[in-house]
């Protein structure tokens, strides 16, 4: 589905904005990778980019990820590390 009205096009620099990126870098690669196509406008030498498309785009994880992404796991005590001879001899020795 390509934009038919220069007002579904956006600039790069309102792409990196509405993405909460603070420069045009990752939407350069975002282009380069595929994942948005770029469009012409008569008589402009800008790269445009499709509203549509952009807001289309997953959401990225918070940096780090809250916890309620990840199940509560316990440690199975088997497959904690047990101490080895060697390492029982070494701690006698201090």
């Amino acid at each position: 589905m390509s934009p038919t009205t220069p007002n579904d096009l956006i600039k790069v620099k309102e792409a990196a904005e509405i993405l909460g990126f603070k420069q045009r870098q990752k939407i350069d690669e975002l282009i380069k990778e595929g994942y948005l196509k770029t469009y012409e406008v008569k008589d402009s030498k800008r790269i445009w980019l499709s509203r549509e498309e952009v807001y289309g785009l997953p959401k990225p994880l918070p940096v780090p990820p809250p916890e309620e992404y990840f199940p509560k796991l316990k440690v199975n005590e088997r497959w904690k590390k047990q101490p080895s001879e060697e390492d029982k001899l070494d701690s006698s020795k201090q």
